[in-house]
């Protein structure tokens, strides 16, 4: 079970590092469906394991100058406040139906990235107003409210409490497809987020007893060498390559959601 699950997180890992969001949505499912493991436990490891990969990441960006750090903390304070609205509201929804919802908002999230012309629509317009709106986050290539990253980051916080996943599965395509950050910045923004979120988040469930040590072994060893080989792998993609493989992975991610939702 070790052994698969060290190669495994090495696959995922790698995916999610080209995505931006890690891979946490889809090692918790791999857990708990083929290893019985207790979705608790597979939360916790999960998030102690993205803390080193992340790191890992974050280093590189850095070094390449591709990570904002402004409008990383623009997204990442209200997420944190998200995630904790999120975590309460779990008691008084039913998990399942929810589950459902969000990965079918997945896949038409995916949908949208790979067909962005079919946003035009006047909730488009009323996000750009929005984003339009001082005080702004300013660059060459893209500027981004105060406001609608308040919004977006505490919906993304919201979100993760809920499924107990890192809020970077919907900050990346918020940064690319909602603020118009170039891809490269934005998956770096999202993976540099991920320290913070899975630094507390594994911390919190290490507290409450969450963690077992031989499972983050295995998976945080495979997290770590995942995080390398997907930074070599998107240094040689393409931007437009890039965003379609950060689509197919979010339309994956949703398929791994509904899975899991439908057999847990």
């Amino acid at each position: 079970m070790y052994l698969t699950l060290f190669f495994v997180s090495i696959l995922v890992s790698a995916l999610g590092t080209v995505a931006g969001f890690g891979g946490g949505v889809f090692i918790v499912p791999f857990m708990v469906m083929g290893f019985h493991i207790p979705i608790e436990i597979a939360i916790g490891v999960t998030a102690l394991s993205l803390f080193p990969a992340s790191l890992i990441s974050t280093y590189w960006n850095v070094r390449k100058k591709t990570v904002d750090f402004k409008l990383m903390w623009a997204l990442e304070i209200p997420t944190m406040i998200g995630a904790i609205l999120g975590a309460h509201l779990t008691s008084l929804f039913p998990g399942r139906p929810l589950e459902i919802i969000f990965s079918l908002f997945l896949v038409i999230l995916s949908y949208r990235m790979i067909n962005p012309s079919l946003s035009q629509n006047a909730w488009t317009r009323m996000i750009t107003t929005l984003n339009s709106k001082k005080p702004l986050i300013e660059k060459k290539d893209y500027k981004v409210s105060l406001w609608a990253s308040s919004l977006f980051g505490g919906f993304s916080g919201v979100i993760a409490g809920l499924f107990g996943i890192g809020g970077g599965i919907l900050k990346t395509p918020i940064m690319i497809h909602i603020f118009k950050v170039p891809v490269r910045i934005a998956v770096a923004t999202a993976l540099c987020m991920i320290v913070f979120t899975s630094l507390v988040s594994g911390l919190t469930h290490a507290y409450l007893g969450h963690v077992n040590f031989h499972l983050l072994l295995s998976c945080g060893g495979g997290f770590m060498v995942g995080a390398l080989f997907g930074g070599k792998i998107s240094v040689k993609m393409a931007d437009p390559s890039l965003k379609k493989t950060i689509a197919v992975l979010i339309l994956m991610a949703g398929i791994a959601t509904l899975i899991h939702s439908i057999f847990q």
